[in-house]
């Protein structure tokens, strides 16, 4: 993924099953129980669980705060920006992807004259002048649930790229390659 992703999995307790060992993957190197037990998470072991994704943010702010080619890109340290983040659950991993932005510009594309033309002459949104709208990422995105309020804004998201819009919302992952940059010296 091109942005940072940090993740842990989920801490069931291993006192139900005696073939799992304490990190979840059974003794004879299978996968872990398909369906795990939900019932034996706790909310402290949950928490801690959460805290340490916490602290790996941290971290990895404190990482980008000491690069001076990343320490721009890192919000300022007023009103919670820099400790901004999303959260969510699988089946088997918490989530916890740091933000740099809870909006997103997205710029828009040039309406074209078929469409001023099927509203009689006039655009159907009262901003089509606007060169840009913002979206506000949840950690629903995250999983692939999008929501825009209307087509256009679908058509200008799609067309700047959906991963291009969680990229410029969190943290670049270093070790992701797009492809352009393939042979080149880090």
């Amino acid at each position: 993924m091109p942005w940072v992703s940090l993740y842990l999995p989920l801490p069931f307790s291993s006192s139900t099953s005696s073939s799992s060992s304490s990190n979840g993957a059974s003794s004879n190197g299978a996968s872990p129980d398909p369906d795990p037990d939900f019932d034996t998470l706790t909310p402290p072991a949950l928490h801690r669980t959460y805290t340490a994704l916490l602290a790996a943010r941290d971290a990895l702010v404190a990482a980008h705060l000491a690069d001076p080619r990343t320490a721009p890109h890192v919000p300022r340290d007023d009103g919670g920006r820099r400790a901004s983040h999303n959260v969510f659950l699988t089946k088997r991993h918490m989530h916890l992807v740091p933000r740099t932005e809870r909006l997103v510009e997205v710029p828009r594309r040039p309406s074209s004259p078929s469409s001023s033309s099927s509203s009689g002459g006039k655009e159907q949104d009262d901003d089509d002048d606007d060169s840009a709208f913002s979206i506000s990422l949840n950690g629903l995105v995250y999983l692939g649930f999008w929501a825009a309020a209307s087509e256009r804004d679908w058509a200008d998201l799609c067309a700047l790229g959906l991963g291009e819009v969680l990229t410029r919302a969190g943290y670049a992952n270093d070790e992701y390659s797009r492809g352009e940059d393939q042979g080149e010296e880090r």
